[in-house]
């Protein structure tokens, strides 16, 4: 079995770029990364050099979408770019399921401060309907707006702290809060659309979908083990949601 010298990915025989980042295949491919022994105390559970598993095969449908990522990165000439610029790219990537993207942002330590750039601005367009139309409707509807748009990242940031929790019981690998949010802020881009009619329910879709891959390809979990593990962490937060709402649907209704 062949791996990519540059991200580490599987690689099918005979392949000459990798099909997760893109890099041509011109030498031996590189080996699977290491296992390193179980410390004590581990609980029985490895650790793995760099924090993370060897990465699982991708999804045939991953294959076919990554490049559409590529695309869009190279038509809004963000190859080699720095900066802002660069983490579009990344989200645009993210979006399109690019496992390089979920691995690289979940070991950068330092990067959770961009990571979350990444999160508000995908949910910009979002809040500037939201301020035109709630602003209009009634007095404090700006404020509303904002606070809906904060709300939504808190819960990002939550379930990613509750999912933290959740990792070594359900994907049996031990992932830090900010190996987890990093990652997910970078698959959001498609709530770049979300304020379009019917259309954002099926992008949210697609953000579970992205978000299964980037939880597959940093803990090599199987798919369905993904999925739960998302679910669980989005029903812990809607109920934490449900008992927060009342309140401030309350201090609303003060303010009026």
């Amino acid at each position: 079995m062949a791996f990519c010298a540059n991200c580490g990915a599987t690689l099918d025989e005979g392949a000459v770029f990798c099909g997760g980042c893109g890099t041509r295949q011109g030498g031996p491919a590189a080996a699977p990364p290491p296992v390193v022994a179980t410390p004590p105390n581990s609980g029985g559970y490895q650790a793995y050099e760099g924090g993370l598993p060897p990465e699982p095969a991708m999804w045939d449908f991953q294959r076919s979408v990554i490049p559409l990522g590529e695309q869009l990165v190279s038509a809004f000439g963000l190859q080699s770019a720095t900066g802002f610029g660069a983490i579009i790219a990344r989200i645009l990537r993210g979006t399109f399921l690019s496992p390089r993207v979920a691995r690289e942002a979940a070991q950068e330590e330092t990067g959770t401060g961009t990571a979350l750039t990444a999160l508000l601005f995908v949910n910009l367009p979002n809040l500037i309907v939201s301020l035109l139309t709630l602003g209009a409707a009634f007095r404090f509807g700006a404020f509303a707006a904002v606070v809906t748009l904060a709300v939504g990242i808190l819960a990002i940031i939550g379930s990613s702290f509750i999912l933290s929790l959740l990792s070594k019981p359900i994907l049996g690998v031990a992932l830090s809060f900010g190996q987890l949010l990093r990652p997910l802020c970078y698959v959001q881009g498609a709530n770049l659309l979300a304020f379009i009619p019917l259309v954002g329910i099926l992008l949210g879709l697609w953000n579970l979908v992205a978000a299964t891959a980037a939880v597959r390809s940093i803990s090599g979990a199987e798919t369905g083990k993904a999925i739960v593990f998302l679910l669980v962490g989005a029903l812990i937060v809607a109920v934490g949601m449900a008992v927060v709402s009342p309140i401030i649907l309350a201090m609303f209704a003060f303010m009026r």
